[in-house]
């Protein structure tokens, strides 16, 4: 795999954990891994585990998730989390004018924790009453959870 291949990995947990409302203490450590593994001059799979952890931003736990997905291509933490519900919303976050704090705040307002709930809650047009977001918006989110 290639440091952006893993890079990206990591941030798609962050994202999942972050939609999911988790600890951002782990969230920042995820998004700071993926940032030191993408402008690694050196392919971050290669190196052994000892030396992985003298990079600033790696601890052992990261390197460990290094190592698996080097051999795996993916790794255990975030096959856990690709199971969850909140992974099913990560494609809103590709409208334009969703973001992070607008996943969370319908998680929230409509106690959504899927896509498949949030399928519910337009189904009974709900949604088209929301007023956290414009009407363009909630028209693209309509369109992709159709």
């Amino acid at each position: 795999m290639t440091n952006s291949e893993i890079a990206s990995l990591f941030d798609e947990l962050a994202d999942i954990m972050e939609i999911a409302g988790e600890n951002h203490f782990k969230i920042r450590a995820y998004r700071q891994a993926s940032i030191v593994i993408s402008v690694s001059d050196e392919n971050i799979v290669d190196l052994p585990p000892e030396k992985l952890r003298q990079i600033s931003g790696i601890g052992k736990a990261i390197a460990g998730k290094i190592i698996e997905a080097g051999e795996k291509g993916t790794f255990a933490t975030l096959e856990k989390w690709r199971q969850t519900g909140f992974a099913t919303l990560k494609p809103l976050l590709g409208i334009p004018g969703v973001n992070i704090k607008i996943i969370r705040a319908m998680i929230r307002d409509f106690k959504i924790s899927s896509l498949d709930d949030l399928k519910k809650v337009i189904a009974v047009e709900k949604f088209l009453l929301y007023d956290k977001i414009n009407e363009k918006t909630r028209n693209s989110i309509i369109k992709i959870v159709k």
